[in-house]
């Protein structure tokens, strides 16, 4: 799947990704692998357009991603990463308002576990920024864009 979506083959890696039964089969559907190879599917779903499908694979992700648990490394990064992805994608579809709560959750991961300076931390703090802004909130709007531009210093 990540060779078709490599070579711009969307509709293959669609297809390849969508059949994750006999992995689902041997390690469950909430497995680590299992979420991983279902996560890899947005790329691919982006790129063809289909964001409406992303976001309810998202939806679903964060879920399970919870009932698998974040006590792990693995399985934190997991749901920080499906909170950064998810709260972008609403954020491109100017659905700012409900973007907030998704990049404030990746946010405080991305704090929690490489730090305030880190580059995924300025990055969803800077996007964070930009939904505040959007949404009329310009005081912490301005706010976050200045801890942002601090930070990188």
């Amino acid at each position: 799947a990540t060779t078709y979506e490599q070579l711009a083959q969307f509709p293959e890696s669609i297809a390849m990704f969508d059949d994750d039964d006999p992995l689902e089969r041997a390690l469950g559907p909430f497995a680590f692998k299992t979420l991983e190879t279902r996560n890899g599917l947005i790329g691919p779903l982006l790129a063809l357009g289909d964001s409406a499908r992303a976001e309810q694979v998202l939806v679903e992700l964060q879920r399970d991603v919870n009932a698998y648990g974040t006590s792990t490394s693995e399985g934190d990064y997991l749901a920080i990463s499906i909170a950064e992805r998810l709260g972008m994608l609403l954020a491109n579809l100017r659905r700012h308002g409900e973007a907030i709560a998704p990049l404030q959750q990746a946010l405080a991961g991305w704090i929690r576990r490489f730090g305030e300076k880190s580059g995924p931390a300025v990055a969803a703090r800077n996007g964070l920024a930009g939904c505040y802004a959007e949404t009329g909130q310009l005081d912490l709007a301005i706010a976050s864009y200045e801890r942002a531009l601090e930070l990188t210093r």
